[in-house]
């Protein structure tokens, strides 16, 4: 067995690790922040959400040749990987959703996830159509 993918796959889960610390961090702040704009949780969610995802296909967009990416370039890792990955997060949407059910609020988790998956969409495809030029 060589060391070298060893070593390789330790550099890999240490550029996702350090992006995904910086992105939790900048989650966590931005959610704090946006809490004195918006009064409920799930709008801070949403607009963390839309900012990552737009990002993230930004990124993609700008690093596609040829409409290929390689998913397993250092700054993919690093960027799309761990900060935006951990910077977004399915569960908190999910949960939220899910208590706004919980609560007989059905208009406001139905509009949790519609507005959260449409807008990502479009985030998605405006960010990659940026990037993508």
């Amino acid at each position: 067995m060589s060391i070298n993918p060893l070593l390789e796959g330790l550099n890999d889960a240490l550029f996702v690790s350090i992006g995904g610390v910086l992105g939790a961090w900048l989650r966590f702040y931005l959610v704090n922040k946006l809490r004195l704009i918006f009064s409920n949780n799930y709008c801070c969610t949403f607009v963390v959400n839309m900012l990552a995802t737009f990002s993230l296909a930004l990124l993609l967009g700008l690093h596609a040749q040829n409409g290929y990416i390689d998913r397993g370039a250092p700054q993919i890792l690093f960027f799309c990987v761990g900060f935006l990955g951990s910077l977004s997060t399915f569960s908190t949407f999910i949960f939220e959703a899910f208590e706004r059910f919980s609560c007989n609020h059905f208009k406001d988790g139905l509009f949790i996830i519609t507005a959260s998956v449409l807008g990502g969409l479009a985030a998605a495809m405006a960010g990659y159509a940026f990037g993508y030029v």
